[in-house]
């Protein structure tokens, strides 16, 4: 088995024109990567060619480890030329690299080489960003006349498959996590890079960068797996990453609230909604720092403790003022006839509930622990939930046999009501 995959790994070495020494092979006479390297010929031959070599070789170059100058050559150029596919603007070639994707994530823990590692990391990291740089949603597509228009249901089944892979390649679910973890490391490069954009736009007075928020959301899984680990096992590459991470968050949301006033609602709308999902998902990993911070010493980590309570703080009144801005439907739901709702839609993927709303539930009903730390930052919180429950009932009355245009439907606010009936339980 051993020679069949060092013979797969001495035949990929080929196809891509690598010199192996003492062999005859000097050249890439099969075009390989001069072709890669140009949209116009990146055909679907070469394209699946690219990713089976991928499966093929990836997972037994890092596990054999064997640092040869041509074995080292042949990952970077793979991994490169996956990195280009990823960023290809043909959506069904953007596709093929999902698999090799897996395969080389999946293999990550067996690594051998740090050198190799390193490579991967930069790589699979690079591959999640462009796989959300190549999805992100047209320039045009939330202008006020397309947001009564049904959402391109290709784009949406990307995006979540997007979604999936970038939790996938971060996933902590198996092996020893610990600070040299590599799908740790490659959460923290994706983390830094979403936050680095984020930042940038901020700082231009911009909203932050859609793909940026919408990878951010994406996330919520593993780190809500680090942080379920680090409460039993603190560790400082852990609490780096989902500071990281709370900060950006905290960021988007605190700007998202700051312009509801000043932008268009074709402007705060698709940001808005992904920073809400992003709340809701990342209700588990506050719940469990919120048990950490109360912990011995736990308040003694002044940073954890103040990113996670103004992220908390900003987080609720982000969700509240979507919740009580910007409608669940701008127009009439088109769920019945199709997969997804139209764009003007505050909803997941195929939800049938104001994200906002279900933000603020996912808070409230995560756990005692979470639901006390909203009160810390937020005294008040009751009472605006109990405001915000009475101007979308009077939004609902105004609006007479439509369930569109202003406010939520009555699904959503009956689940505000429901968390305000759980809150008012609390002293």
């Amino acid at each position: 088995l051993k020679a069949r995959r060092n013979a797969a790994c001495v035949a990929a070495a080929h196809a891509f024109g690598i010199s192996i020494e003492g062999g005859s092979i000097a050249s890439d006479g099969f075009g390989l990567r001069p072709a890669i390297t140009n949209e116009a010929t990146t055909n679907h031959m070469i394209s699946s060619t690219i990713c089976s070599v991928g499966v093929s070789v990836l997972p037994h170059l890092l596990s054999e480890g064997i640092e040869e100058h041509w074995r080292t050559e042949l990952i970077q150029v793979v991994l490169t030329t996956l990195q280009r596919l990823c960023g290809n603007t043909n959506r069904d070639t953007r596709c093929q690299a999902y698999e090799p994707l897996f395969a080389f994530a999946s293999s990550l823990s067996n690594a051998e080489s740090t050198k190799m590692v390193h490579a991967a990391v930069d790589s699979l990291s690079g591959c999640v960003l462009a796989l959300g740089e190549a999805c992100q949603y047209p320039r045009s597509y939330f202008k006020e006349l397309n947001l009564t228009v049904n959402n391109d249901d290709e784009i949406e089944v990307e995006r979540n498959d997007v979604r999936d892979v970038a939790r996938t390649v971060c996933s902590l679910d198996s092996g020893v996590v610990n600070d040299a973890s590599p799908s740790l490391l490659v959460l923290e490069r994706i983390i830094n890079a979403c936050g680095d954009a984020i930042r940038r736009c901020i700082g231009d007075n911009a909203l932050p960068h859609e793909t940026a928020v919408h990878i951010l959301s994406a996330l919520a899984k593993p780190l809500n797996k680090l942080a379920t680990l680090y409460k039993e096992n603190p560790f400082h590459k852990g609490r780096i990453v989902m500071i990281s991470a709370l900060t950006s968050l905290g960021s988007i949301n605190e700007r998202v609230s700051d312009s509801f006033e000043s932008m268009s609602m074709s402007d705060t709308l698709p940001i808005s909604r992904l920073a809400c999902m992003a709340t809701a998902s990342y209700s588990p990993m506050m719940s469990a720092l919120v048990e950490v911070i109360h912990g011995t010493g736990g308040e003694g980590d002044t940073q954890l403790c103040s990113s996670l309570k103004r992220t908390i703080m900003v987080s609720l009144r982000q969700a509240i003022l979507s919740s009580a801005v910007i409608p669940e439907l701008v127009a009439e739901s088109t769920l019945s006839s199709s997969r997804y709702d139209i764009r003007g839609a505050m909803r997941g993927p195929g939800g049938e509930d104001h994200v906002g709303i279900l933000a603020l539930m996912r808070m409230s009903e995560e756990s005692d622990n979470l639901t006390h730390a909203m009160f810390e930052v937020q005294p008040a919180i009751l009472n605006d939930f109990v405001e915000l429950h009475a101007r979308l009932k009077a939004a609902e009355a105004s609006r007479g046999l439509r369930d569109w245009g202003t406010g939520v439907c009555p699904v959503s606010r009956r689940i505000l009501l429901r968390v305000i009936c759980r809150l008012s339980k609390f002293p």
